[in-house]
């Protein structure tokens, strides 16, 4: 499942949200991101993971991040 949503014109935000029944496992993403000059975007990304123990998923770990992107 995916939401997107534009906060204003320079600033959007999205996330996605995996269930994973048979695993007993869930996954969420969610991502900000920022236009700060024409061409220049900045953004923030989480990936996180939670699962039962004996899921596959239970080491899987999160992570956040930081994007920077320059389009000519």
């Amino acid at each position: 499942m995916c939401f997107s949503h534009p906060f204003s014109p320079i600033i959007n935000g999205s996330l996605i949200l995996m269930f994973l029944p048979d695993n007993h496992a869930l996954f969420v993403s969610p991502n900000l991101t920022w236009n700060v000059f024409r061409n220049t975007d900045l953004g923030m990304l989480g990936q996180i993971f939670s699962a039962d123990k004996q899921s596959v998923f239970h080491r899987a770990g999160s992570l956040g991040m930081i994007t920077f992107k320059y389009s000519s």
